[in-house]
């Protein structure tokens, strides 16, 4: 993602799945498909629609699923579970 490409991946790596839909920054795919992953390669001919995945995928690395906002995340959940005074 940071390194601003579109990707392809297995739809059972759930957690995988769910962040590149989140992003908007790739396509999944059956790994068992052949067919199914020559479809979704064939998808990304497009110059505009790579550039809007990559520029998806770069953005989602360096807000949401970046360091920083990783950071953010975790302070929260400490706050709650141990409150501070």
């Amino acid at each position: 993602m940071l390194a601003g490409l579109p990707v392809i991946a297995p739809a059972f790596a759930t957690e995988v799945a769910a962040i590149i839909q989140d992003a908007g920054n790739g396509l999944l795919v059956d790994s068992a498909d052949p067919e199914g992953i020559a479809a979704a390669v064939a998808a990304l001919e497009s110059p505009a629609r790579r550039a809007g995945m990559a520029a998806r995928g770069r953005a989602a690395a360096l807000g949401r699923y970046g360091w920083a906002g990783e950071a953010e995340r975790l302070v929260g959940l400490y706050r709650r579970l141990a409150p501070l005074p």
